[in-house]
């Protein structure tokens, strides 16, 4: 499992508010994950998977979706 965080406002603020662990986390400074996103559901987190190298299907965490339960 690796953890994306995607628009990133503030590097200094992130790194400040979690421990970013460079085996599980990768900051997408260059947003090249959030395109995929629809827009009204850029503010939730999500799980993606991923095959063959490409975004295979996204599960959102919004409140009327409850995705993350998947990975618990």
């Amino acid at each position: 499992m690796i953890f994306i965080f995607t628009n990133i406002i503030s590097m200094k603020d992130l790194k400040y508010k979690i421990d970013v662990n460079t085996n599980t986390t990768f900051l997408d400074t260059e947003n090249r994950y959030l395109s995929a996103y629809p827009k009204d559901k850029q503010i939730y987190p999500c799980i993606l998977k991923i095959k063959n190298g490409k975004i295979d299907q996204i599960k959102f965490q919004t409140p009327t979706e409850e995705s993350l339960k998947l990975i618990l």
